[in-house]
């Protein structure tokens, strides 16, 4: 004779949030074809390719696409894929005002971070002034990649004054 298995459906919902430090993933839930609670085993894949009862948990900003299954005696085992995407954050980096004479030395370039979830994570930055800068105003350029690690980064230069020795 031949029997005739039930049939699971098994699904989750995409996750998908700004990077904010703490772990993220998904939470499989499986059902029988007709709608009704079906309590089933479910197990997501595992970077080794092996499946456990726990959930891989990510970080850090990117895409991670992550399959599971359902299985219970007498059914048709079921199977499927989420998405957990952390966005990068957006993060600013402001280049301090400066003043100083003519007759000075340059002074210590210096800039705010603002919205840096960790004050570990590094992030790169390069001040472009000009040499022996002459009276007036000048633009304290703040540069550095656009993205560095878990951020996306915008920059705001500031200003260098140079004052007349009197």
């Amino acid at each position: 004779t031949i029997q005739e298995l039930n049939t699971l459906v098994v699904n989750a919902e995409n996750v998908t949030v700004t990077y904010d430090g703490k772990e993220h993933t998904i939470a499989a839930a499986a059902a029988s074809v007709n709608g009704e609670s079906a309590e089933a085993a479910i197990t997501y894949k595992q970077a080794d390719g092996t499946y456990a009862e726990t959930a891989p948990v990510f970080t850090d900003a990117g895409t991670y696409t992550v399959s599971f299954r359902a299985e219970k005696e007498g059914y048709a085992a079921a199977a499927g894929q989420a998405t957990v995407t952390i966005d990068y954050k957006p993060i600013t980096v402001t280049a301090d005002d400066k003043s100083m004479t003519a007759v000075d030395a340059a002074p210590e370039y210096t800039a705010a971070i603002e919205g840096r979830i960790n004050e570990k994570d590094p992030l790169t930055v390069v001040f472009a002034v000009p040499q022996n800068p002459t009276v007036g105003t000048h633009v304290i350029e703040v540069q550095g990649k656009e993205i560095q690690g878990n951020y996306k980064v915008t920059y705001v230069n500031g200003t260098l004054t140079v004052k007349a020795v009197i």
